[in-house]
This record gives C-alpha cells, structure tokens and sequence, in this order.
C-alpha cells in the first residue's frame, strides 16, 4: 500500500467513526450486507461475462486452427515414405492431445471456484507443453503457418485465462465478500453454540440438584432404618455372632493346637498301621475327621501309636517324644466328645442366627438403598464433570468481543458504522 492509498483509507475511517451507528440484530445483517455484496458481485460476473466471452472466442479459433492443421499439405513431397508416415502419425498425435486439451477446459460459472479453475488450468497447459515438444517441434517445421498460428491462439489463451480472467476476480472484492459473510456465519454460530450450551448447563445443574436430593432422601431413609427397632435387632444379632464365631475359632484352635502337636507322630504312623487311611484324613483336616468319626476310631490308634513310641518302634526325637506323649497322655474319648459337644452346639447357634440375620428385610433394604446411592453418586460425579467441560466452553466464548470484531469488519468492508445488539 503506498502513502496516498493509506492517506485516503484513513480519511476514510475517520469519516465512517464521524457516521452515526445503526443498531441492527444479528440476524438482520444480511439486509445490510446483500446490497453491498450483489452489487461486488454484479460488477465482477460483468467483467467475467465479457473475459469468457473472449475466452469462448479463442477457443473457437483454435478449433479452426486445428482443422487447418489437419488438412495442411506437406510443401515437400519429395521425401522417403517412412518420414511422411512419422510426420503424419505426430500430427494425429498433436492434433488428438489439443482436441483434448481444449476439451477440460470447463470455464466455472462459481466465483469461489474461478480462481481453482485458473490454476489448473495453468498446470493443465505446463503438462500440454511439456508432451508435446517432439510433435509440436515436427509441426512447426512441416507445417510451420499453421503450427504458429495454433501455438499463437494457445498463447492468447494463456494470457486470457491467467490474467483477464483471474485478474478480474484478484482484483474484486470476492474474496472481502466471501470473508464477511464466513465471519458473519461464524460468529452466529458460536453465539448458538453459547445460547446451546448456556440451555445443556441449566439443564445440567438441574439434573445435578435432582440426583443430590435423591441421594439425599435415600441417606434419610438410611438413618431413620438405622434408628429404628428391627435394625437394633440386627445389631444384637450381628453382635452374638460375632461373638459366636471367635467362640468356635478358639475352640478349634486349641483342638488344632493337640493335633498339630502330633501330626508328626502320626505321618510316621500312617504307614505302619492298617488304619492308613483314617489317619490320612486326620493329617489333612484333623477338624473334618473328628466330625466324620461317629465312633472316634482315632481314640484306639492314638493309644496303639503311643505304645509304639514308648517301646521306640515310632522313632523320634527325645523332646519332640517327650511333647507328644504329654499331649497323647491329654486326648481321651471324653474331652474329644466334650469339643466335639461344645463345637456343635456352637455352629447349631450360629446356624440359627445367621438365618434369623438373613431373615431380617432391614438387610435388603439397607443394601438396595446404598448401592442406589453409590449408582448416583457415580452418575452425580459424571455430570458434574461434563458441567464443568461445559462452563469452561462457554468461558472461551466472548460474545461481546466477537459482535466488536464484527462490526469492526464491517465497518470497514462497507463503510457503515453499526452496533451488533
């Protein structure tokens, strides 16, 4: 831009800011714009009426030109055979790749896509130049008139489409249309996407207010089951359980105690004895043994097992012997029938609490209420998680910052100074 056009774009936006502003809705803006822009457009389509029509016109001339290349005569008949058919099979060649060179030459009735069909076109006449070199270079030098004249309507075609033609839309305010109106469409639909975004929050936050009164209600219901009479039950019942189970894991600790004492007396007596098998179920799970044994057998070859130590055909170690005859000398039929009394009495009442614990509906209702509130406290951190990506969306889109750059535009592109309600 040189100093005069600065002097008089300046002059000019010091008269448009003297102008006083019309306030128009965002909406109405095309009744502004479509005067400004038809007559752009007008203007411009008349300017590439009449470079088309010279376009059109040339194209003409190189149709002629072509058939005069076709039906030229060769000036110099004296010459071999051979070289007329390489001249004539180069001209059929020129002639075929200018037939359909000038066939993709399509000119575009759409403004935006003018300048792409000038482009191609310039890469269309490069690769038509550039195969024909051989066969044009034969034409020129056996038909040299009619070569120049159809190399010279090529030329003035070139020169038409990369400069008339391209020109007139380079030098209009297309493109300062096409801007405005992208920019226009642009900021409307960020302004929507504000408006959509503004509505899925509230309804968003509404959502959130809901599922917190829900899980609200439920955490209610929660206490009030927790206060009431069938839940202190529950507690009293849980707490006898409890109870009876640390009950019965010290009784059969003390029984695994015996037996673990003389478990390795009995590994070796497993395989001396003909009852193999019954002491192989004490060495596994002395506790599932002692509840199949209705007769405690184990008694009797607890006894034999003993005499076998004491008459050292069991060999062990003396104080491992020493400990396990200690603890032989305490396991007699009475005090494994009194733990086997006392540990079944024990599970008979732990069987019954644990049904009457079961029974109890307090159970499923407490149960159903916590998992509906860890569903909603789930679904409730979800949305809030997408409110929060919504409202930093939002924060992004200045309204007020895009209607000024607007009205910046277009003020500038059509020299009238508005306000964007």
């Amino acid at each position: 831009m040189g100093f005069l056009d600065f002097f008089r774009d300046l002059k000019k936006n010091e008269h448009i800011n003297k102008i006083e502003a019309a306030e128009l809705k965002l909406e109405n803006l095309d009744k502004l714009i479509d005067p400004w822009a038809n007559t752009i457009i007008e203007n411009t389509n008349s300017k590439l009426i009449s470079a088309k029509d010279k376009i059109i016109a040339e194209k003409n001339r190189i149709l002629d030109n072509i058939t005069k290349l076709n039906d030229a005569e060769l000036k110099n008949t004296n010459i071999p055979e051979k070289t007329k058919q390489i001249i004539e099979g180069n001209r059929k060649i020129y002639i075929k790749r200018a037939n359909a060179f000038l066939e993709e030459i399509n000119l575009p009735n759409n403004f935006n896509e003018t300048l792409e069909f000038c482009y191609s076109f310039d890469k269309l006449l490069n690769d038509f130049d550039r195969k024909n070199v051989k066969s044009c270079g034969i034409m020129q030098e056996c038909f040299l008139n009619e070569a120049n004249a159809l190399i010279g309507n090529i030329k003035n075609l070139d020169y038409l489409i990369m400069n008339d033609f391209k020109k007139n839309i380079e030098d209009s305010e297309i493109n300062k249309v096409n801007n405005l109106k992208k920019i226009i469409e642009e900021t409307k639909q960020k302004i929507k996407q504000k408006e959509e975004l503004d509505n899925k929050i509230k309804s968003g936050k509404e959502g959130l207010e809901k599922i917190n009164i829900s899980i609200e209600n439920k955490e209610n219901i929660i206490k009030g089951i927790k206060s009431g009479e069938k839940y202190k039950k529950y507690i009293v019942l849980t707490d006898k359980k409890e109870k009876l189970e640390r009950e019965i894991s010290s009784v059969k600790l003390r029984q695994f105690d015996t037996f673990s004492e003389i478990k390795p007396a009995l590994n070796k007596f497993e395989r001396l004895t003909m009852e193999d098998k019954l002491i192989k179920k004490y060495t596994d799970n002395y506790l599932n043994a002692l509840l199949e044994d209705t007769e405690l057998k184990i008694i009797e070859q607890l006894h034999k097992m003993r005499d076998l130590i004491n008459k050292n055909e069991l060999e062990l170690k003396d104080k491992k012997k020493y400990r396990i005859l200690k603890e032989l000398e305490s396991i007699n039929k009475e005090n494994i029938k009194e733990f086997l009394d006392n540990y079944n009495e024990l599970n008979k009442s732990l069987l019954c609490i644990t049904s009457e614990i079961e029974g109890l509906s307090v159970l499923n209702e407490l149960e159903e209420l916590e998992n509906n509130i860890r569903i909603e406290n789930e679904q409730l951190k979800k949305d809030q998680d997408n409110v929060r990506v919504m409202i930093d969306e939002i924060n992004k889109i200045d309204v007020k910052c895009l209607k000024d750059n607007l009205c910046n535009k277009i003020n500038s592109a059509v020299g009238t100074r508005i306000i964007i309600l």
